[in-house]
């Protein structure tokens, strides 16, 4: 827990974290899920499914009642229910407290690029009491009459629910030679299915979630959908992951079918995507852990050292401890808030374009007064031409003069360094009003 309180302690560097505060305040406000989009000018007045509304609205009052720290805590218990699930399932199948907790800390440090402030934390908590639930059930069915009321929330927190009714219809497919537990996951099973239509999008919000893990598009332009980077330090402790995990499943004799499924199938998700991570590493570590018999310490640790231990990580988390402001602990080298400052200012007078991965800040920091081109909305502005429009321009594809006609921009902020920068530095009718650390801002020769 020490090093997730340490990657959520560093500088804000994840883009989406903060359209999803304002999202969470318009709900707020307006006491109402929207369904359509209020937040750009390229997309205004469109359908958009807002799947994680729920968890937006807690991330908001949070943030009001305690800024960052409050949304650290948030992150801390959830992440700590995920990480004790995970260890309480190892635990129901056999495993050693030691050996399973050894593993599950492994699965926290790896998970440690994936704890930003978004609804994504609340998913792998879920997964985890999911994989808990279903495993407590087959000695006390009772157990699995949770999983319905669970998934409501899940369903509306985040569109990987899809997960978690995987995980249920599994089990009834795995309970079929056995009548009496194929009637209760059925009629579970059918429950849970109800009870994930249980949201502002009904049963659309299941198609949306199957056709948005299935996007060609954003797997190849958005980094965290894309697949892993076996070349990187992180890549290859994650192969190693991978491979100690599929050997011991395996070639152990204490393995259900179903295990070699999941490790089959959350192999493949994370080959797909990297930001399958965390649900491959909760598994796995839980997974080793009961396949790693009981450990004893070969002393005991004395009262006075853990006693030192504790204190000594009071003092380090105290001297990590981040800006109270959620606004002081931004990373300048990662968005523009120098221009920003400026914008707020000094409004834009026609419409913006802006980088991808600021779309979020801006709105964050800008609206109403200023909407914004795209944000890391990326399956809203799929559904148009916009998405396509932006990706062309910033990689100079097209000539970005028509596509600025096109949608009356008068404004651009891109990084400083960008293809796009370099061709307005030079292009008649473009204006350099500012730059910072990260950004470039140019408007069109005659706004003033």
């Amino acid at each position: 827990m020490f090093g997730l309180f340490r990657a959520m302690s560093l500088p804000l560097g994840d883009p989406d974290q903060f359209w999803h505060l304002r999202a969470g305040e318009y709900i707020v406000a307006h006491m109402a899920v929207p369904m359509t989009d209020p937040f750009s000018f390229t997309m205004a007045g469109q359908p958009w499914t807002a799947h994680e509304w729920l968890y937006e609205v807690i991330m908001y009052l949070v943030y009001r009642l305690g800024q960052r720290w409050g949304l650290m805590i948030l992150n801390l218990v959830l992440l700590g229910v995920a990480m004790g699930f995970a260890w309480a399932w190892a635990r129901l199948r056999g495993g050693g407290k030691f050996a399973s907790a050894v593993w599950v800390a492994v699965a926290a440090l790896l998970m440690m690029p994936f704890v930003a402030f978004r609804p994504q934390v609340a998913s792998y908590a879920l997964f985890a009491v999911f994989l808990y639930l279903l495993e407590r059930g087959r000695d006390r069915p009772a157990f699995y009459w949770l999983l319905p009321p669970l998934m409501v929330l899940w369903a509306n927190m985040h569109a990987s629910f899809v997960l978690g009714l995987g995980l249920v219809f599994l089990e009834v497919l795995l309970a079929i030679r056995d009548p009496g537990r194929l009637r209760t996951l059925g009629a579970v099973g059918a429950a849970v299915l109800i009870a994930a239509m249980v949201n502002p999008h009904g049963w659309h919000l299941l198609v949306y979630s199957l056709t948005s893990a299935s996007s060609i598009t954003m797997r190849e332009n958005i980094v965290e959908w894309a697949s892993p980077d076996f070349k990187s330090p992180y890549g290859i402790v994650m192969a190693l992951f991978i491979f100690v995990t599929a050997f011991r499943v395996l070639r152990s004799t204490r393995i259900r079918a179903g295990d070699i499924i999941l490790l089959v199938v959350f192999t493949y998700m994370f080959l797909s995507s990297a930001r399958y991570a965390p649900y491959l590493l909760l598994w796995g570590a839980a997974a080793n852990g009961f396949l790693t018999p009981s450990v004893r310490l070969p002393v005991a640790v004395p009262w006075w050292l853990a006693a030192a231990v504790t204190v000594a990580l009071a003092v380090a988390v105290g001297t990590l401890l981040p800006p109270y402001s959620l606004a002081a602990g931004v990373d300048r080298r990662e968005f523009p808030v120098d221009i920003v400052d400026y914008l707020a200012v000094h409004p834009p007078d026609g419409p913006l374009f802006n980088d991808y991965g600021w779309g979020g800040y801006l709105t964050w920091r800008l609206w109403p007064t200023t909407r914004v081109f795209v944000d890391g909305r990326a399956d809203l502005y799929l559904e148009g031409s916009v998405f396509d429009d932006y990706l062309k321009t910033v990689h100079l594809q097209v000539d970005p003069q028509v596509v600025f006609a096109h949608y009356g921009v008068r404004w651009v902020l891109v990084h400083r360094q960008s293809a796009l920068a370099r061709y307005l530095a030079v292009a008649p009718g473009w204006v350099l009003v500012k730059q910072d650390e990260a950004g470039s801002l140019y408007r069109k020769a005659g706004s003033p």
